[in-house]
């Protein structure tokens, strides 16, 4: 597809399926992933995707929301992803943001194991140290109490936070 005001000529924007990439094996240099994975109806077979059309050495950025976050990020209703899917529908319901909750959103263990082919490199504490390094000044304010807040207490409550970053390496 060609958008106009693209003057880059070796970039392409296409359309499919993330769980049948259209692509060829060892194909892709750069993957970016962000806050996709729960949206999918099978996350294992879109990073056995990702993984497949991955050349060696190419690199897949995952931003991924944690199951474990106390306001769902997509509806902003407390808890929502920690209920099982039946009582999340009928949270859903009562609070009138629509019949059913299709995320599927996983805790870090689980984030972890959907990745575990990979070698992975976790940026997330480095963000939450040095967000204005990485671009993350729009989510961490400067001089922010997260910004503050020690190394070890992040180490601390790690598989608590909302999200993780890591770079996925093939």
């Amino acid at each position: 597809i060609h958008l106009p005001g693209n003057d880059v000529d070796n970039l392409a924007f296409l359309t499919g399926d993330s769980l049948n990439l259209p692509f060829a094996d060892n194909s892709i240099d750069l993957i970016l992933c962000n806050h996709t994975y729960e949206h999918v109806p099978d996350a294992e077979i879109l990073f056995s995707e990702i993984q497949r059309v991955l050349k060696p050495g190419g690199r897949c950025y995952l931003g991924a929301a944690s199951r474990l976050i106390l306001m769902e990020p997509h509806y902003h209703l407390l808890f929502l992803s920690w209920l099982p899917k039946l009582l999340a529908h009928k949270y859903m319901q009562i609070m009138g943001k629509g019949d059913e909750y299709y995320e599927m959103l996983r805790t870090y263990w689980g984030i972890r194991k959907l990745i575990c082919a990979f070698d992975v490199t976790d940026y997330t504490l480095n963000v939450l140290k040095n967000p204005g390094r990485f671009g993350a000044r729009d989510m961490i304010r400067e001089g922010s109490w997260i910004e503050r807040t020690p190394t070890f207490i992040w180490k601390l409550v790690y598989p608590l936070l909302p999200t993780y970053i890591f770079i996925l390496k093939n």
